[in-house]
């Protein structure tokens, strides 16, 4: 979706990193669990999730997996009420919850950005890293986004892009 497109097209990975995406035609709701996957792989790595509302909103169930698990994670979930990729269909937009406020009713911990201003995003990034840091279990950040802007597809092309 469009948070994958928005992610490797402004956020350069090196080889010290890893991106996994989901390389199936269906990659809606694959971040959760599959960040869950990395985490427990690889328990030393820092781990993050960057997805959707819509994709969250397919497994969001496993948040209380994570909790659960012990499995210190970072859910980052860019909110803009609607299916931004899907087109054609009258069943685009979504009613979209606080997913900082759900992350909490689970057991989580959450921060909801709601504003353009850096710093506010910033901060909340930084407690969410200093929480699954001390391995305090998953923390959601909930970053509302304009539901006008779309990813720069057309500007982006694979063989720009370095996959370590």
């Amino acid at each position: 979706g469009d948070n994958t497109v928005w992610l490797i097209t402004f956020l350069p990975f090196t080889r010290q990193e890893r991106f996994v995406p989901s390389t199936t035609m269906g990659a809606m709701g694959f971040a959760l669990p599959g960040c869950i996957a990395c985490k427990l792989a690889a328990p030393e790595s820092t781990v993050v999730a960057v997805t959707g509302d819509g994709g969250l909103q397919m497994t969001l169930q496993e948040l209380c997996t994570a909790v659960q698990c012990g499995v210190s994670v970072v859910i980052i979930v860019f909110t803009n009420n609607r299916l931004a990729r899907i087109t054609g269909s009258p069943f685009t937009e979504l009613l979209s919850p606080d997913f900082a406020s759900v992350a909490r009713a689970c057991g989580a911990e959450g921060a909801s950005v709601r504003s353009s201003d850096p710093t506010k995003a910033a901060h909340a990034l930084s407690a969410a890293f200093a929480h699954v840091d001390a391995n305090r279990g998953p923390f959601v950040v909930d970053v509302r986004t304009d539901p006008s802007l779309m990813a720069p597809v057309a500007a982006w092309r694979h063989e720009d892009r370095a996959f370590p």
